[in-house]
């Protein structure tokens, strides 16, 4: 799902008042305008819908004088304007009206907040938090305990910065109000990554963290915003999983069904949905567990019939944060799990490249130097022999410019990592990690790298393993998955 940025412009007019008040000036206000980089609607509109609206305040500070009969002091905040503006075709209007008045002293501060998307009945601040939302004295805008779900109304709320403007300057020219998401964005897929079909039988996905309430902060107008969210706790199941689903889905390479959205309920497609954000290790209670059959794998004890096999995968600690989009990527390797998280901001808009600079071309596969190891092709890995590093090697030549790097998970601290390369006079240069930038011109861009066991670290009669996963980097930060056109069979590094 790419979101390209969008402005919707917001055209607030104010009637002409019938006062002789010297401190005020009927000066005409074209238009305040809302800059809306965010979606709705299961993430996917933006606020065009007319009958959409949106929540403005406009409080006075360092102004002295008399409005409409009352004496205000520099030390007092008056608020100065509030209302709920409605689109209306290319306009955002109250009242029908066109002039905003202007104090001639003292500074105006605007915020807001999105209140409803008339896009569908159901994305408003009532149908998603229990009740209409209101900003208390304090200019704190309280919201409520809200559990979500994969049911609740996909609102996608939003609140402004603060923008102040000083009417000494007499600047009438639109006030922008750029829009913060409070929600992050979730999508679940599950990817068979297996050389047989594999049936899906259930998954059931527990402890994510789905309830919390948050303040968003409007006091001070110098800092701006502050949010704050208290929680999240785990209230009911966020995500209902699949029960007795019967999915099938088909073996790596084959060209339809082999990736299923577990959200959305569907093969194919990003479904996002919203969640609370999370800080420190809150994600990390979050278990999967799937329950699987193989085409070629058979019940020990009843061999005609195909095994029910299990597996699951811990949740990382990691931080969630509003306004980003997280898919995780949930691969069926023959019987293992393995977990990807790819982090995007929420309305990523990719670079323009043409087709042949935006796709990932490996020319070569990963492959171990069978001279510097054992290949175990039933386990998929590399095995280490004593006294060995392990040398491997891949090609990749597309997105150039981007950045390659080798995503290693399980006992990493009993290996260290190392890309190697020769340069003009056949000096071998070796740099640390396994990362690097994708060059098609420099030896036709191949990676030569090796695994370094820590010899002396690891227990005897104990076994280490490692799983390599592939990822390019594009320059905006926008990650994606290369394991499919870099991984043959060997994906593993085993130590014994």
């Amino acid at each position: 799902m790419n979101i390209r940025p969008k402005y919707v412009l917001l055209c607030l007019c104010s009637i002409l008042a019938a006062s002789c008040n010297e401190k005020v000036d009927d000066t005409p206000m074209p238009e305040i305008s809302v800059s809306g980089d965010f979606g709705t609607k299961a993430l996917l509109n933006t606020i065009a819908e007319d009958g959409s609206k949106v929540a403005i305040y406009d409080y006075l500070t360092n102004f002295e004088g008399d409005i409409d009969g009352t004496q205000y002091t520099s030390s007092d905040v008056p608020l100065y304007f509030n209302s709920v503006v409605t689109k209306s075709g290319t306009e955002w209007n109250y009242d029908g009206n066109n002039h905003y008045r202007w104090t001639r002293t003292g500074t105006h501060n605007f915020f807001g907040w999105f209140t409803n998307d008339a896009s569908e009945s159901a994305l408003n601040v009532s149908s998603l938090f229990g009740n209409a939302l209101s900003l208390g004295s304090d200019k704190r805008l309280s919201i409520p305990t809200t559990a979500l779900t994969t049911t609740s109304p996909q609102f996608d709320f939003a609140y402004s910065d603060i923008i102040s403007r000083a009417a000494e300057n007499q600047d009438y020219s639109p006030v922008v109000l750029p829009l913060n998401h409070l929600f992050t964005a979730i999508c679940i897929q599950l990817e068979n990554e297996s050389q047989t079909n594999a049936t899906i039988k259930d998954v059931t996905i527990t402890n994510f963290r789905n309830s919390a309430s948050a303040i968003v902060d409007f006091s001070d107008f110098s800092a701006g915003p502050q949010l704050t969210v208290t929680g999240p706790t785990v209230s009911g199941s966020y995500f209902s999983g699949i029960s007795n689903a019967n999915i099938t889905l088909n073996k790596k390479g084959s060209a339809t069904n082999t990736l299923y959205d577990i959200l959305g309920k569907e093969y194919s497609g990003e479904n996002y949905f919203i969640a609370w954000p999370m800080v420190g290790e809150d994600l990390k209670e979050g278990t999967v567990t799937i329950h699987y059959t193989l085409e070629d794998v058979y019940d020990d004890i009843n061999p005609t019939q195909l095994a029910v096999l299990e597996s699951a995968v811990k949740l990382p600690s990691m931080q969630i944060l509003a306004g980003r989009k997280y898919k995780f990527r949930l691969r069926l390797v023959d019987k293992e799990i393995l977990l990807r998280i790819e982090v995007q901001p929420w309305d990523f808009t990719p670079w323009q490249m043409d087709f042949s600079n935006e796709s990932i071309t490996v020319t070569s596969k990963l492959a171990f130097d069978p001279n510097t190891c054992t290949l175990d092709k039933p386990a998929a890995a590399a095995k280490v022999r004593d006294g060995l590093d392990i040398h491997g090697q891949f090609s990749i030549t597309n997105p150039k410019g981007a950045t390659w790097f080798i995503d290693i998970t399980g006992d990493t601290s009993y290996f260290d990592y190392e890309v190697y390369e020769n340069d003009e006079d056949g000096t071998i240069i070796y740099s640390g990690g396994l990362r690097g930038t994708i060059n098609p011109d420099n030896a036709q861009g191949r990676i030569n790298f090796r695994i370094k066991p820590k010899w002396g670290t690891k227990p005897e009669n104990e076994e280490k393993s490692i799983s390599l996963s592939f990822v390019a980097e594009w320059p905006d930060g926008r990650e994606e998955n290369f394991d499919s056109e870099a991984i043959d069979e060997y994906y593993k590094v085993i130590w014994r």
